[in-house]
């Protein structure tokens, strides 16, 4: 039986795998019709191609919005440029099933 680490909002297994998220990497909301949680898209270190990943969880970080420290906020004095980082989305989604083949509509 797997270790797991509980929160209100989000099982996660423990050792799972933090992927770093870039400033300024695009996101978008889940499409699965129950889950709806913001992802963001990072590339995967061993792949390069594209994941999905959550951030609210236990030990994540949104990324900043932004990703050009060139850029000045008059008010703030400067942006808050940061990466995030955050688990694949596979492992949190609650709709994952919908995603297969079998569950896949």
């Amino acid at each position: 039986m797997s270790q797991t680490t509980s929160t209100m909002a989000t099982t996660i297994p423990v050792g799972a795998t933090f992927y770093v998220v870039p400033a300024g990497a695009r996101s978008a909301q889940c499409r699965g019709p129950n889950c709806r949680k913001l992802i963001y898209f990072a590339p995967n270190p061993k792949t390069g191609k594209s994941i999905p990943i959550d951030c609210d969880v236990p030990g994540g970080l949104r990324p900043s919005d932004v990703k050009d420290t060139t850029q000045l906020d008059i008010l703030a004095g400067g942006l808050d440029v940061h990466e995030g980082r955050g688990i694949s989305h596979f492992i949190t989604c609650t709709d994952r099933d919908y995603f297969t083949k079998r569950g896949a509509r």
